[in-house]
């Protein structure tokens, strides 16, 4: 009530202000009123609304761009996931060089290499048993195959530990 009545006291001052205007200068008044208004109204309402609008419609394409990146990459994802994975060990295997295996093979092993996918290889004696299971490792180890060996027994053959004289070929998997 306090508050209604302290209104009171402060518009009375101004309404007779009004009054004391002639009829033009009234209308005058009431027309920049309603223009100041709706300059305030378009500033502060209207004018970031529409940027605000403007905004969303710049988004609106970028993601609708982004969206079809992305649908583009799931069907991708798709075709990928049809593709039989590949085993771990097989894609760990690389191409080795001639100190792999010079290292592999032991000091008593010549190795030499053509054209750095293809080595030949040669022992002059080594028991057979010790030759076959490096010739393993490497397979497993590398990306090599076997090409050719020339094998040569330097006792008669008595079991699987005889002595024996080889050279061979290793090359690169195609």
């Amino acid at each position: 009530m306090k508050f209604a009545a302290a209104m009171a006291n402060q518009i009375e001052p101004l309404r007779g202000r009004w009054r004391s205007l002639s009829a033009p200068a009234q209308k005058t008044l009431a027309l920049v009123s309603v223009v100041a208004l709706l300059l305030i109204f378009w500033a502060y309402a209207w004018l970031p609304a529409a940027r605000a609008r403007d905004d969303l419609r710049a988004r609106g394409a970028a993601w609708e761009s982004e969206l079809a990146v992305m649908r583009g990459l799931a069907d991708e994802a798709k075709r990928l996931r049809l593709i039989a994975p590949i085993a771990a060990k097989e894609s760990a295997r690389t191409l080795p060089d001639r100190g792999t295996l010079q290292t592999l093979f032991g000091a008593e092993t010549k190795v030499a290499t053509s054209d750095g996918r293809s080595f030949q290889l040669s022992v002059a004696s080594v028991p057979y048993n010790q030759w076959l299971e490096r010739v393993d490792q490497a397979l497993a180890r590398h990306r090599l195959k076997l090409v050719s060996v020339k094998l040569r027994a330097l006792a008669p053959a008595t079991d699987e530990r005889t002595t024996v004289a080889v050279e061979w070929v290793m090359a690169d998997e195609p």
